[in-house]
């Protein structure tokens, strides 16, 4: 298949998602759904999304901005029962679900005992409820490793204990027709009594930081801290605020903190932090909003409202739509659309 030009790339992904529905599409219902990254996703493989559930007002509010159509519910996923959304009668198709990752993350303090680690446990609970015929949960690799792998397993326990055969693996943005190195866990379990075995999206090509801001107009600049503006004159191409503080014998820190290189791509997109972020790779400054849209795979008409920093809180914390259009496809073909013939 030809790599096609990214920006057309992205206005096919939005234009598919916001064509009309088949009467017999799949359904999904998208929990932890912040601004609707995963939902672009799935909407552009052919789905129909039941319900939305994030808890964030902001994020919701672009859930509804973006899917007019799309029933929201702003509030705690433990409200949700069956009186919450109509399953159709031949029942719901996928699950989706990103359990919040900051007490997973490398980026944050890996704390095993945040109380967020065990909201995956409200996403088995609608899966047993409805008894889909595919989950799909995303998180951070950091999930499977180290001090928090023992959650890792428990969370790959409980898909078999609620009747799902589970297999885990970890995707990377650019292989995926994306712009960005970002990874992420993807767990994806199959109804026992299927018969059928999990489906995971093929490598395939990506995208540099050039080809991703190509005519873009950048827009106001995020605030960020003095010392990381001094810093972004120092920060070669590729390389990060603490490899250089490193080279000066200085204590590491920064870690977040990266110049993009024009011919490569990208670093992770973070929440906003004043004191970390991704430099332009021939400016002194942090990347702006429709950069950052971009990097991240949300088309131009996708829209975001508020200050820099909130919609790059949003950008950070959402799944990278090509991503997970790219999962979308593969669960429709190789597991819903053999099951339907």
């Amino acid at each position: 298949m030809a790599r096609p030009d990214y920006v057309t790339s992205l206005h096919e992904l939005w234009t598919a998602a916001i064509a009309p529905r088949a009467a017999d599409a799949p359904t999904l219902v998208s929990t932890f759904a912040g601004c609707g990254g995963s939902s672009l996703g799935y909407h552009a493989a052919g789905f129909r999304e039941l319900l939305a559930v994030e808890w964030e007002p902001h994020a919701a509010a672009h859930l509804r901005l973006n899917f007019p159509t799309v029933p929201v519910l702003e509030g705690d996923i433990a409200t949700v029962d069956e009186n919450t959304v109509t399953i159709p009668p031949e029942g719901l198709d996928v699950l989706d679900g990103s359990p919040p990752c900051q007490g997973f993350s490398l980026a944050g303090k890996r704390n095993v005992a945040d109380p967020r680690n065990t909201l995956f446990m409200q996403f088995i609970r609608l899966a047993e409820l409805w008894r889909p015929r595919v989950l799909i949960m995303e998180n951070v690799p950091a999930m499977s490793r180290g001090r928090t792998r023992p959650i890792f397993l428990a969370c790959m326990k409980e898909f078999a204990n609620a009747g799902y055969r589970a297999e885990a693996r970890i995707l990377q943005g650019d292989r995926l027709g994306g712009a960005s190195i970002r990874q992420r866990l993807y767990i994806i379990g199959v109804r026992a009594d299927l018969n059928m075995a999990p489906a995971f999206p093929r490598p395939q090509y990506g995208y540099t930081f050039r080809e991703a801001v190509a005519d873009v107009s950048a827009g106001p600049v995020p605030c960020v801290s003095t010392t990381t503006t001094n810093l972004a004159t120092h920060v070669s191409a590729g390389k990060s605020a603490s490899s250089l503080l490193d080279e000066y014998g200085k204590k590491a820190s920064y870690f977040g903190t990266w110049r993009a290189g024009w011919d490569q791509p990208c670093r992770t997109v973070l929440k906003h932090n004043p004191m970390a972020g991704i430099f332009h790779p021939s400016e002194n400054r942090v990347l702006t909003v429709p950069e950052l849209k971009r990097i991240q795979g949300f088309p131009d008409e996708y829209q975001f409202t508020g200050k820099p920093e909130q919609i790059q809180d949003r950008i950070g914390n959402s799944v990278m739509p090509p991503m997970a259009y790219q999962v979308g496809l593969a669960v429709r073909e190789h597991i819903l659309d053999p099951l339907r013939a």
